[in-house]
């Protein structure tokens, strides 16, 4: 499973790896990750990506509507204006009613 976005390799090859990541046993864990994660996001096309596949996975359980959280401090440090942020997130929310189903709001 090794894939590469935006020239950032994963930190782990497989899948099972990844999944180390997320068993946190602090706070500084979990932010370790999160930032990890925030910081591969460089483009407007990677927020609608994330969300598209979201849906997708919500999808497949069964899942109809969700609320999702957000926090626009983390995406906007590149440079990216809040107006284009936000309509990535609204295109990626689009393609994910239209392709699976699930209707998201944040």
């Amino acid at each position: 499973m090794r894939t590469e976005r935006n020239g950032t390799p994963p930190p782990h090859d497989t899948v099972e790896g990844l999944g180390t990541l997320y068993r946190y046993d602090s706070f500084d864990d979990f932010k370790r990750v999160l930032l990890m994660n925030v910081r591969a996001v460089c483009k407007l096309d990677d927020l609608a990506f994330i969300i598209h596949r979201m849906g997708a996975e919500m999808a497949g359980q069964n899942i109809r509507y969700a609320e999702i959280t957000w926090t626009p401090q983390f995406y906007l440090s590149p440079g990216l204006p809040i107006d284009a942020v936000l309509e990535a997130l609204n295109e990626g929310r689009r393609r994910a009613r239209h392709n699976t189903g699930p209707e998201t709001c944040g």
